[in-house]
């Protein structure tokens, strides 16, 4: 079918908008670890500040096998690749230092010995909610990390030839994600299909005999 410019007019005035990138907000819930930089009890000023982050994507891994010479591929494992989110430095370094208190309360940096989460109720990972909003205002959109912590905080170059504001990449490692397109399924019944057997159709019946 050629396109249309009227339908995908038609189209966008019944969605009355376009996504944008710039709307949206990132909630970090603080970890209770000991030695942990104060930053606010649920992350506020963290969020305040995160100019950047990303909407997660997702991989599946597919199972193979060779059937009569050809590939065929099911749906093997889900794969959740790193989260990246950027922060403003404010005048105290206050996101440095939370970050780095976050990794050295998880391995110490004069030991570099894991603590694990179960010593002394220590929780060494968090839960970040990222929020797509629409231009009113609404969420429309919002993926959950679970389970996540800081795998990589980028250095902060200095330059006396550079005034420009710091702005501090750290990247999340996390178990899954979980988004409004996911919850729905959650508790789903099955859903039941009939086997396909044109590659492997069964064998005709065997007469038998009266």
């Amino acid at each position: 079918m050629a396109f249309n410019i009227n339908d995908f007019r038609t189209n966008l005035n019944g969605q009355k908008e376009v996504a944008k990138a710039d709307k949206f907000d990132v909630t970090i819930s603080i970890p209770n670890l000991s030695g942990l930089f104060n930053v606010g009890s649920t992350g506020e000023s963290l969020s305040l500040v995160c100019e950047a982050a990303e909407l997660p994507g997702v991989t599946i891994t597919p199972i193979e096998w060779i059937n009569y010479g050809f590939v065929q591929r099911i749906p093997g494992k889900l794969t959740f690749p790193p989260v990246s989110l950027t922060f403003i430095c404010t005048g105290l370094m206050q996101e440095r230092i939370f970050f780095d208190s976050w990794i050295n309360s998880m391995i110490p940096f004069n030991s570099g010995l894991l603590v694990y989460a179960d010593d002394n109720n220590q929780q060494i990972k968090s839960n970040i909610a990222i929020t797509q909003y629409s231009s009113t205002g609404s969420g429309i959109y919002t993926v959950n990390l679970l389970e996540a912590w800081p795998m990589d905080v980028q250095p902060l170059p200095l330059d006396w030839a550079n005034d420009q504001v710091h702005r501090l990449s750290v990247t999340f490692c996390y178990k899954k994600w979980s988004s409004n397109g996911t919850a729905s399924t959650t508790n789903a019944a099955p859903v039941t299909t009939q086997p396909n057997n044109l590659n492997n159709p069964e064998p005709p019946p065997v007469d038998s005999e009266t």
